[in-house]
C-alpha cells in the first residue's frame, strides 16, 4: 500500500471534524455575554466601533467617545432612537439611555463602507 496517499478514513474523519465546527458554530467571533448595565463606553476608531455589538439592560447608557482626530457620525439605521450625531474631534462624547428593549443598528456614514457600523442591543 502507497503510504504517501491518504486513507479513506483518515479523509471521513477530516470531513466530519469540519462539518461538526460548522454546525456548532465554531469560528463565531464573540460569545454571548451577559447584559452591561450603568455607562457602556464605544470608542469610535479610524474605521470601526470598538466594541461593534453591545447587549445592555434598559436604562443603560451608551457614551460613543471619538479615539482620534476623524469625523465620525452616529446615524441611526432604521430607526429613530436618537438623531444622528457628528463628533469632530479626538475625545468628544455622544450618550445616549436605552429605555425600550430592542436592537438598534446603527453606522457611521462617512465610513460606512469600510464596515463601520454597530448595533446596540436591549434587553427588559
Amino acid at each position: 500500500m502507497d503510504s504517501s496517499r491518504p486513507r479513506p478514513s483518515a479523509l471521513l474523519t477530516l470531513l466530519a471534524v469540519a462539518i461538526l465546527g460548522l454546525v456548532t458554530g465554531c469560528g463565531e467571533s464573540d460569545p454571548p455575554t451577559a447584559p452591561q448595565t450603568g455607562t457602556v463606553e464605544v470608542t469610535l476608531r479610524a474605521d470601526a466601533f470598538s466594541p461593534s455589538q453591545v447587549t445592555v439592560e434598559a436604562g443603560t447608557t451608551i457614551r460613543w467617545v471619538n479615539g482620534g482626530d476623524v469625523v465620525h457620525t452616529i446615524t441611526p439605521d432604521g430607526h429613530e432612537e436618537w438623531t444622528r450625531a457628528v463628533l469632530e474631534s479626538e475625545g468628544e462624547v455622544f450618550e445616549h439611555t436605552f429605555h425600550e428593549p430592542g436592537d438598534y443598528p446603527y453606522i457611521c456614514e462617512p465610513h460606512q463602507a469600510l464596515g463601520m457600523v454597530g448595533t446596540i442591543r436591549v434587553v427588559p
